[in-house]
């Protein structure tokens, strides 16, 4: 709106000029020159008509703009993406070391809470071809989509994208002298894994490398359905 003052500012003041010329024609007959108040005239209605034309269309377009962000703010709320997973809207569950042992078994609790990685190929889900959804083993917050599994050759279970984006949580970790991208369950917390830029060209790109330790896998029901959390 700042810069549509200054604009009109401006044209107020090419109106005054405008209004101020006097156009001048040369008198065939006797040389001499004639003020043309017609002409006059018609220039200051073209001038103001001009004005409140071009303010009339900033304007349109000033509102445009404010409606356009409105809407991208809004579409940013229900299409959340990369830099805002993580932002699970539910409860967070928060326990001790001391509890999670008394809910996991050795090898869950080494990868989850002290952000352990299990050989490659030992997991329970490593070459799986079960249907269903991939659960957090501590809360059991749905994470990945077996549509969604494929096979990376690394020997560890690998997802193209979450289930539901918010669910899961990332980080950078610049632990064993490298840079990565560690991937968490976002309601406990919970390390699963990494994600890398080496996945499917044709779907996201993206290589969500989980540790079978950290899921578990909810069969689907006879038809088909499963349900978001």
């Amino acid at each position: 709106m700042e810069s549509l003052k200054i604009f009109c500012q401006s044209l107020f003041q090419r109106e005054i000029v405008a209004n101020r010329f006097l156009w001048v024609v040369a008198d065939k007959q006797s040389g001499r020159r004639v003020d043309d108040q017609n002409c006059h005239l018609n220039l200051k209605r073209v001038s103001a008509c001009s004005t409140w034309l071009i303010i009339v269309v900033l304007l349109a377009g000033c509102t445009a703009d404010d409606n356009q962000k409105d809407l991208s703010g809004d579409a940013a709320i229900s299409n959340q993406t990369a830099p805002d997973k993580g932002k699970y809207m539910g409860e967070k569950i928060v326990k001790t070391d001391a509890e999670w042992e008394k809910v996991l078994t050795p090898q869950q609790f080494y990868v989850t809470r002290k952000k352990g990685t299990e050989p490659a190929g030992s997991g329970e889900y490593a070459y799986s071809e079960g249907k269903g959804i991939y659960q957090c083993v501590c809360c059991e917050l749905p994470l990945f989509a077996s549509e969604n599994k494929f096979d990376s050759g690394t020997g560890w279970p690998s997802f193209d994208t979450p289930f539901v984006g918010n669910n899961v949580a990332e980080e950078e970790d610049r632990g064993f002298f490298t840079v990565r991208t560690e991937v968490l369950c976002g309601r406990c917390n919970a390390h699963l894994g990494h994600v890398f830029p080496d996945g499917p060209p044709e779907t996201t790109g993206l290589r969500y490398c989980i540790n079978s330790a950290a899921l578990k896998l909810e069969p689907k029901e006879q038809d088909g359905n499963t349900q978001k959390q």
